[in-house]
């Protein structure tokens, strides 16, 4: 397992578990986020597994839509900023 030595790894590890840990905790409550039926204030659909649909509000509905994409964007920084550290010998 790769160790991150830099600050500015550290750093983005730290960033990079807030998304993630705000996706799970919005996943596992979805259904106090969510409408079964489409309304005026929650016009965001997500199909879950096992065909349910749930209907969120817009920023939530994003989020969770994207969230493991910027967790792995952000894991992908961490090991770009890794890389560049040991090459060049940042503290």
């Amino acid at each position: 397992m790769m160790e991150v030595k830099s600050r500015v790894g550290r750093l983005i590890a730290v960033v990079a578990l807030v998304p993630f840990a705000v996706f799970w905790v919005m996943g596992v409550t979805r259904g106090t986020w969510a409408s079964h039926t489409y309304n005026a204030t929650h016009p965001y659909a997500i199909t879950f597994k096992g065909g349910t649909t749930l209907y969120f509000a817009e920023w939530p509905g994003w989020f969770l839509e994207h969230a493991l994409w910027i967790f792995f964007g952000l894991l992908f920084a961490i090991f770009v900023c890794e890389w560049m550290a040991r090459r060049q010998g940042w503290p």
